[in-house]
């Protein structure tokens, strides 16, 4: 069973290697075979990507939607069972691979932690935030699944569209699974308008995506499992380019201590470097105003 680390990446190149280096921890602990595709927009990332043999593909930042389809189209082209998706700013305990050791067995189809760290990458400060649903940080989907209901075509309805999997009004664009829209094609109620590719989420959006994609999965009536764990296997860390940023009154207090536990000594140094430099830039700004 092999696992695809699966992520975009824009900016913040310090928390980027940050990341880099959990997965190379990840890899280290021999638990799964693991391969990743980060789609990146910076030719200026290229270095970063070699120095943590992290396979990547370039492709414009805006819109986000757009840009995760067209790498999750390259990943297809490699061999795995399950992609692991998570942002260039998570960090992945390793205990994670074990805790979803039962759900990769019995093939869960869509699956992740509600359970997470936001930590200030200015101060250290973390907060621990719990759910009823599952975080798109960690969350995996199964390959054959993707397979299933996400390749398809863009298509332009000649007349208004109801089938399973989707709803499209006459005269709006849409995206249908191959077979169906061949056919309907061939009725004369659609018009193909692009290739066959796989797409997970609306190519429009910068932000949502995590509902965008659930979404896809709810209407071919899959659902998600949430995984229960002890602790948060999952660190998000925010800084101030994030597009949500750090909120001190989410969640509940969590020890910085807790969330370096488990980490690589090069992880613990890049943390520490970071919140120092933060906290530098902290400074020139408040003397500058």
């Amino acid at each position: 069973m092999k696992i695809l680390i699966f992520l975009a990446a824009w900016r913040r190149p310090e928390i980027t290697e940050i990341c880099f280096m959990g997965i190379d921890r990840l890899r280290k602990s021999g638990l799964y075979p693991i391969d990743t595709m980060c789609v990146i927009s910076e030719k200026s990332m290229i270095p970063l990507c070699k120095k943590y043999n992290i396979d990547f593909v370039i492709h414009k930042n805006e819109p986000l939607g757009e840009k995760k389809n067209v790498g999750l189209n390259y990943a297809m082209l490699k061999s795995w069972d399950h992609l692991l998706e998570i942002g260039s700013d998570d960090i992945l305990k390793t205990e994670i691979l074990e805790a979803y050791r039962p759900y990769f067995e019995k093939g869960v189809e869509l699956f992740g932690i509600k359970d997470l760290v936001f930590m200030n990458s200015e101060n250290g400060e973390c907060r621990r935030y719990k759910t009823n649903t599952v975080f798109g940080a960690g969350r995996v989907m199964k390959r054959s699944t993707i397979e299933q209901i996400a390749y398809g075509v863009d298509i332009i309805a000649k007349e208004g569209i109801i089938c399973v999997g989707g709803t499209t009004g006459e005269g709006m664009p849409g995206f249908l699974k191959y077979d169906q829209a061949k056919e309907l094609e061939g009725l004369g109620r659609v018009e193909i308008t692009g290739q066959p590719r796989y797409k997970i989420w609306k190519d429009d959006i910068m932000k949502g995506l995590d509902n965008s994609s659930t979404f896809l999965f709810h209407k071919n009536l899959i659902g998600h499992k949430a995984v229960d764990t002890k602790e948060p296997l999952v660190i998000d860390i925010k800084s101030e380019t994030n597009i949500w940023k750090f909120e001190s009154e989410v969640g509940e207090r969590y020890s910085l201590e807790k969330v370096m536990e488990g980490l690589s000594e090069d992880e613990k140094s890049a943390l520490a470097i970071l919140m120092k430099e933060s906290h530098k830039k902290g400074i020139e700004k408040a003397v500058l105003r």
